[in-house]
C-alpha cells in the first residue's frame, strides 16, 4: 500500500524593521520604513505538503508531493508532481523547480531567502528584481513552473546529472495569435568527501506572433549559467558560486535585438555550527552592465548575517539581517539607485 505522509513547516517573524531608501537620477532621496510583528514567511515559505511513495516491485517506485504554500491561493500551488523511481533514476513529471536552475543556491551561503541573499539580488528595482532566477525579468521565470518533464540519473560514484524540459503553446487561430514558451536545462554535481561542486546551464525562449496581421511579434530568449562549489571544513562550511543571466529580445519584423537584462554575480558564504548555534554569513557582488541604455547599467551588492539556535530537531528561533544595493553604474546619471536593509526575529517549526 502507499504509505502518505502530511508535514510541512510554518515561519513567523516575531518583529522585522526594514528601510528602503530609493534615489532616481540626481533627485533626492527618499526612504520608507516598515514595522511589524507577527509575520508570515520572513525567514522561508509557510508551506502545507501531502507526499506518500509505493513500491512498485522490480526495484521500481512511484512518489508524490502536493505542496501549497500557506499565504498564497489554490492547492498544490508550490511543487507538486509525480515521480517514478529506480535504479535507472527518476523520471518527475508536473510542477516543480528544476534542479537545473534553483541549484546554484545550495552552492551561494546565503543563509535564507531573505533580504541580502544572491536569490533576491537586486529586488525592488524593476529591471533586476529577482535578477537571478528572473521572476520579473523579459524572459519570465526559472523557477518553479507548471507543465515540467525531468530525468535525474543514479550516482556514477559522485557524478550525477539533471535534464529538464517544459513547454507551453496556444494559438489564437490559424495564422495568427500563436504563442509558446520553452524551457530546457542541464546540471552535473560531483561529491567525494567533503567537497561538492556543481554547473547548470538553462534556457527560456518565448515566441509570440503579433495578434493581428499588423501588429509584430516577438522572439526574447534568457540565459541562466551557473556554477558553485561547497566544502566542509568540519569546523565550517566554505560555499561559492558565479550566476549569469542575460535576456534580450529580437523584434520579428526587423530582427533588432535589444539586451533587457545582462547580469553577473559571485557569491560567498561561510556557515559555522556550534552545537544548537548555527552561524550563517554570506555576501554578493556583480553588475547588470547592459550598455544598450545607460539607465539600465547598475552595481548589485549584499550580504546577510544570521544565527539560528535549535529548540529541538523541528523548532529553531533565528535572527537575521540583510542588505540588498543597486548603485547606478559607469555612465548611468538617470537610472534609479535602491538600497534595502532588513533585520528580523522569529521561530521556525516544521511538522
Amino acid at each position: 500500500m502507499a504509505q502518505v505522509t502530511i508535514g510541512g513547516k510554518l515561519t513567523f517573524d516575531a518583529m522585522e524593521n526594514s528601510k528602503t531608501t530609493t534615489k532616481v537620477g540626481t533627485a533626492a532621496a527618499t526612504t520608507s520604513t516598515s514595522d511589524f510583528t507577527g509575520g508570515q514567511d520572513g525567514l522561508t515559505t509557510s508551506e502545507f505538503q501531502v507526499s506518500g511513495k509505493e513500491d512498485l516491485g522490480s526495484g521500481l517506485t512511484a512518489s508524490f508531493q502536493v505542496n501549497t504554500g500557506m499565504n498564497d491561493h489554490g492547492i498544490g500551488n508550490r511543487d507538486t508532481y509525480l515521480k517514478l523511481g529506480g535504479d535507472f533514476g527518476s523520471v518527475q513529471v508536473g510542477r516543480f523547480t528544476p534542479a537545473a536552475s534553483l541549484g546554484f543556491y545550495g552552492y551561494s551561503g546565503a543563509a535564507t531567502t531573505q533580504v541580502g541573499s544572491i536569490y533576491g539580488a537586486g529586488s525592488g528595482n524593476g529591471t533586476t528584481a529577482n535578477a537571478v532566477l528572473g521572476v520579473v525579468a523579459t524572459a519570465g521565470s526559472f523557477e518553479r513552473n507548471n507543465n515540467q518533464l525531468q530525468y535525474s540519473s543514479p550516482s556514477f560514484n559522485g557524478l550525477t546529472f539533471n535534464v529538464n524540459y517544459g513547454s507551453t503553446s496556444t494559438d489564437a487561430s490559424a495564422t495568427l495569435g500563436e504563442a509558446s514558451t520553452k524551457q530546457q536545462g542541464f546540471s552535473v554535481a560531483y561529491a567525494s568527501g567533503p567537497l561538492s561542486i556543481a554547473a547548470g546551464k538553462n534556457t527560456r525562449n518565448v515566441d509570440a506572433e503579433g495578434a493581428s496581421a499588423t501588429a509584430s511579434g516577438v522572439k526574447i530568449e534568457g540565459d541562466l549559467d551557473w556554477i558553485g562549489a561547497k566544502y566542509d571544513m568540519g569546523v565550517a562550511v566554505l560555499n561559492f558560486t558565479n550566476v549569469q543571466r542575460k535576456d534580450q529580445t529580437a523584434a520579428a519584423a526587423t530582427g533588432v535585438v535589444t539586451v533587457n537584462s545582462d547580469i553577473s554575480l559571485n557569491s560567498f558564504g561561510v556557515s559555522v555550527p556550534m552545537g544548537a548555534l548555527t552561524f550563517s554569513a554570506s555576501m554578493y557582488e556583480g553588475e547588470n552592465d547592459v550598455t544598450a541604455l545607460t539607465t539600465d547599467n547598475l552595481d548589485l551588492s549584499g550580504n546577510q548575517l544570521m544565527v539560528n539556535y535549535a529548540l529541538s530537531k523541528r523548532t529553531s528561533i533565528y535572527a537575521v539581517t540583510g542588505m540588498n544595493k543597486s548603485e547606478l553604474g559607469s555612465g548611468n546619471t538617470a537610472g534609479t539607485a535602491i538600497k534595502t536593509k532588513t533585520t528580523s526575529v522569529g521561530m521556525n517549526h516544521s511538522f
